[in-house]
């Protein structure tokens, strides 16, 4: 009954949008951002990829962009961890024609996770340990996640070495003639007036 409840007040809570939530992403506050290095350049540029990864979000899937607010807000660490997971897999998007989907099973399941934390914050002591198992799942289903997307990230680096290893071959091979018409062009350029 108590979890019923729970779901109700948060959907209605979603339903009724925060100030963070209306706000220009500009605007918005930034979890884990505070006390960085990087000079306020670096900030403006953290900003606005976070922005983007945002915009993306709620353009592709505006439920999933209500959720990924919702857990800005209550659980800013949570946030980060989705956030850099998210936005690693938008990155890899030209490279990956599934990129969405990873990030937004990624999505899917940190709010399930942090849906039973709400629960179990909510809960009695006794009801607390039921809910222990369910949250300990949902932390296995996304460890499994962000270890495939760690898979996919190495397989993509590993494709990335081999076009670096062919390229440094090839130039090997035609080194005598690099290193002339580079000299040519060098000398050239001293040459004229």
């Amino acid at each position: 009954m108590r979890t019923a409840i729970l779901t109700i007040l948060t959907l209605a809570a979603l339903s009724v949008m925060t100030p963070s939530a209306t706000a220009q992403p500009s605007e918005r506050p930034r979890a884990g951002m505070e006390g960085r290095r990087g000079g306020a350049a670096a900030e403006r540029r953290k900003a606005a990829w976070e922005d983007r990864i945002l915009e993306g979000i709620s353009v592709r899937d505006p439920i999933r962009y209500q959720r990924v607010l919702e857990i800005r807000q209550h659980r800013p660490r949570m946030y980060s961890e989705l956030f850099k997971s998210v936005s690693s897999s938008m990155r890899a998007r030209d490279r990956d024609p599934n990129a969405w989907q990873h990030a937004a099973n990624e999505i899917d399941l940190t709010y399930r996770l942090f849906e039973q934390l709400q629960a179990y914050e909510a809960a009695s002591a006794k009801e607390q340990q039921a809910l222990r198992d369910g949250i300990a799942d949902a932390v296995s289903a996304l460890f499994d996640a962000r270890q495939e997307q760690r898979r996919r990230q190495i397989a993509r680096m590993e494709e990335r070495l081999a076009e670096l290893k062919a390229k440094v071959e090839r130039r090997e091979s035609r080194k005598d003639a690099i290193v002339e018409r580079f000299t040519d062009r060098l000398l050239a350029q001293e040459a004229a007036p």
